[in-house]
Order: structure tokens, then sequence, then C-alpha cells
């Protein structure tokens, strides 16, 4: 017979995920793998009617402002600016929700034409953000967004600096 790869193993995975998520009794941990994997495969369309899933059977979970935020982000990737919005209405201040939650707020202000508030919102992800490997990113975004509302650079570069730190770590191993 065929030896099985870690490709096959993680197709096969995916099978059995989407085959219980599709009996719309899945528990909210293997709704939540589900559309981690449809996020890691690329599958955005997938991933989002998953975080819908959970958003819809899982309002009162202690994680619902995670799977708002994931679901706001794949709908500002899909150019869905209007539905991203909806779903972080409320968010007055997103420090209290993490870093992610800041940075998908910033993206909906910063699209929406209110720079003071994405400069806001991206200073606290920024502020707030761990993840090394998506560093450049929050840097980059960090510096459109703060560049096009005038906050000053005394603020900025600091901060432009431990997300650089964060980088060469990860370089360095």
């Amino acid at each position: 017979g065929k030896l099985w790869t870690e490709k096959d193993g993680q197709v096969a995975a995916r099978d059995i995920l989407r085959d219980v998520t599709r009996t719309g009794l899945a528990p909210e941990h293997i709704l939540l793998m589900s559309a981690i994997a449809e996020e890691v495969k690329g599958d955005a369309t997938t991933a989002g009617k998953i975080y819908d899933q959970l958003l819809e059977r899982f309002a009162d979970s202690d994680a619902r402002e995670t799977y708002r935020a994931r679901r706001a982000f794949l709908a500002l990737v899909a150019g869905e600016n209007d539905r991203a919005a909806r779903l972080v209405e409320g968010w007055e201040d997103p420090a209290p929700l993490g870093a992610p939650a800041a940075y998908v707020s910033a993206w909906v202000h910063f699209r929406r034409g209110d720079v003071d508030r994405a400069a806001a919102a991206i200073l606290i992800a920024a502020k707030k953000w761990t993840d090394t490997r998506s560093q450049p990113a929050i840097a980059r975004d960090l510096a459109l967004m703060t560049s096009r509302a005038g906050v000053g650079l005394a603020e900025v570069v600091p901060l432009l600096i431990q997300l650089g730190k964060g980088t060469e770590a990860q370089a360095l191993g």
C-alpha cells in the first residue's frame, strides 16, 4: 500500500473536520479547529462560514470576541468592508480585547477613512503584538496608519524598533 505523507494526513484531517462541521452539531472546539484548518489551506470563504456558525451557535462563548475579530478580518480580506464594520460595532476601545481585535479595528477604521481612530487602534495593536512572524506587517501598517493621521515620530519610532527586535530575534532562532 501507499505510505501516507504529512500532507495526506492534513488532507484527511481537514476532510474529517469538514464532515463533522457539516452536521450542524459539531461542538465549539471542533468548529474552531475546522475554521483554522480552512484558513491555513487558504479557503477564507469556508472559514468565514464556520466563524459565522461559531458566532451564531456559541453567542455566550468566552471566545466570542476572538471569533468576531477573525470573521471581521476575513471580511476585510474579501473586501467586505461594511460587513467587517458591523462585526466590530461596539468596540469603542479595542485595548481590552487584545492585539488582534485592535488590529482588525484599525483596518476597519482606516478603510472607512477614519485615520485618527485607525491610528489609535494600530498603536494599541503594536504595543500588544507578540507574534514575531507577523511583526513586519504590523510595523508596515503602523507606519502607514500613523503617518496618515499625523502621529508624532516620538510615539511611533520606539514601537517600530520594538517590532523590529522581535523580527530579529526570530531570525536568529
